[in-house]
C-alpha cells in the first residue's frame, strides 16, 4: 500500500489527528497483516515531531521487529527524514 502523504497533509504534516487517522485506518491494519506500507512524502516540506510520533509510534511499540521492514518512508526531504529518525530512535530506546 502506498500512502501519498501530500494528499492528507498538503506541504506540512502537523495535525496529529490526521496522523492518528492514517495510523488507525491504514498503517496498523496493514502491518498487522504483514503487508508493506509506503509513506510517500513527495512534495511535503516538513513535519512536526508530534505528527510523526502519532503516525508511527504505536507501530514501533507493537511490532518492533517488523515495523522497519514493513514501513518505508519515501521521498522525504532532509527535514522530514531527520524528524522520522528522531522519533524512531526515541521509540527504540524506550523499548529497551
Amino acid at each position: 500500500m502506498i500512502i501519498q502523504m501530500f494528499d492528507y497533509v498538503s506541504d506540512f504534516g502537523g495535525n496529529k489527528d490526521t496522523a492518528k487517522q492514517l495510523r488507525v485506518e491504514k498503517i496498523m491494519p496493514a502491518i498487522s497483516k504483514g503487508k508493506k506500507v509506503v509513506l510517500d512524502f513527495a512534495d511535503v516540506n516538513g513535519v512536526t515531531q508530534s505528527f510523526v510520533h502519532a503516525l508511527i509510534a504505536e507501530a514501533i511499540r507493537e511490532f518492533p521487529e517488523e515495523v522497519f521492514e514493513l514501513v518505508e518512508f519515501r521521498h522525504c526531504t532532509r527535514d522530514v527524514q531527520v524528524v522520522v529518525e528522531i522519533v524512531a530512535e526515541y521509540m527504540q530506546e524506550g523499548s529497551d
